[in-house]
């Protein structure tokens, strides 16, 4: 018996050994065909580093304002009589808007015209009296005098009673209204804020370190956050007259037509000031950049070494400026002429075979405007 199991262990062992041989076989045999086996070539997309003419472009935030905007008050204390504007209306220059209480003052100035009157008869009689010599030169001074005064009440009750007027300044759109009927108003208390849009004012700074290259007429781009993806154009029209002695800045000011009034006074807007002088850089896409905290590269491409044979790679560490849309400048470890890998990147290793496909290449656009969806 215990010879049969001897013989049944050992016929186990000496099968496990000759699959283990087999198996160890074919498992150096797969390691040996995968050593020389050879990577096929990654499709990647190209870009020849050139040299671009870039205009010098400062960048800022800034606020819209209104060319023409107020917030009305009241001038006069009294009762709000009328209210002739409803909120968000567009009002006309000279429109009354808020309308207070006159008849006090309305009293008063009749009661002042019929003085004025008086003073005007009592001057005429004291003159007539002067050319008979029947009074003295006093006389008819203190009668001019009194005349005067009643000029002078007259005037300053129909001051008042026309400041007992909120009127428009001039056209535009009228924003919420503060005040309701019947409402008695202290003196400079709001009533309504009125702005024309049609034109708007971006008010923004710079350093004043640039501010020799500055030149009135220059092109000024902004945008807000409420129009992602849009670019507004306004032109340079006013360059500030003093330095700001805390910031050390210089305040411009742009004009942009707002035809469509999509925008508003007091936005939030990033401006980008265009200078008139181009400066030459190298640029390629950023989509070509490796981007790493211990130093951005791109793959170089270079030539096949021999005829059949593909275009190899190398990495190149290089330094990068600027980014405008679909480019980035680069301020050292390219030349032009030097032809890198634009897309694709993530798959490749040094030295790798390349097969090159530009059918599908990344956009290379200053200013890219993305197609509506």
């Amino acid at each position: 018996m215990k010879r049969q199991i001897s013989i049944a262990l050992a016929v186990t062992f000496s099968i496990i050994f000759v699959l283990g041989v087999i198996k160890y076989m074919q498992i150096s045999k797969a390691i040996a065909q995968g050593k020389n086996r050879k990577m096929p070539p990654a499709a990647v997309t190209t870009f020849k580093v050139e040299e671009q003419n870039w205009p010098k472009i400062i960048s800022a935030v800034g606020t819209l304002v209104s060319v023409q905007g107020a917030m009305l008050s009241a001038e006069e204390q009294g009762r709000v009589n009328e209210v002739s504007f409803e909120s968000g209306a567009e009002v006309e220059k000279g429109q009354i808007l808020v309308a207070f209480d006159t008849k006090v003052e309305q009293a008063q100035l009749k009661g002042a015209k019929a003085e004025l009157q008086l003073a005007k008869l009592n001057f005429e009689r004291q003159q007539a009296l002067r050319e008979r010599k029947a009074n003295s030169q006093a006389d008819v001074d203190s009668a001019l005098a009194n005349l005067q005064n009643a000029e002078a009440e007259v005037a300053r009750l129909e001051a008042v009673i026309d400041r007992k007027s909120v009127i428009a300044p001039f056209s535009g759109k009228a924003g919420v209204r503060l005040v309701n009927e019947g409402q008695t108003l202290s003196v400079g208390t709001p009533v309504v804020a009125v702005h024309s849009f049609e034109e708007l004012y971006v008010n923004f700074s710079v350093p004043q370190s640039v501010i020799a290259e500055l030149t009135v007429g220059s092109d000024v781009n902004f945008s807000v956050d409420a129009y992602p993806g849009e670019q507004f154009k306004a032109k340079l029209t006013t360059i500030g007259s003093e330095i700001d002695q805390e910031t050390r800045n210089l305040l411009l000011q742009a004009k942009f037509s707002n035809l469509d009034q999509k925008l508003r006074s007091g936005m939030f807007v990033d401006v980008e000031l265009v200078l008139p002088e181009d400066r030459k850089i190298l640029a390629i896409p950023a989509s070509g950049v490796n981007f790493a905290p211990y130093g951005d590269s791109v793959y170089v491409v270079n030539p096949a070494q021999n005829e059949g044979a593909l275009p190899t790679i190398s990495p190149q560490t290089i330094q990068i400026g600027e980014r405008r849309g679909d480019l980035v400048s680069i301020t050292s470890g390219l030349k032009a002429g030097v032809e890198i890998v634009s897309s694709g990147t993530f798959k490749l290793m040094p030295g790798a075979e390349v097969q090159i496909n530009n059918d599908y290449s990344p956009g290379t656009e200053l200013n890219p405007k993305p197609a509506d969806t």
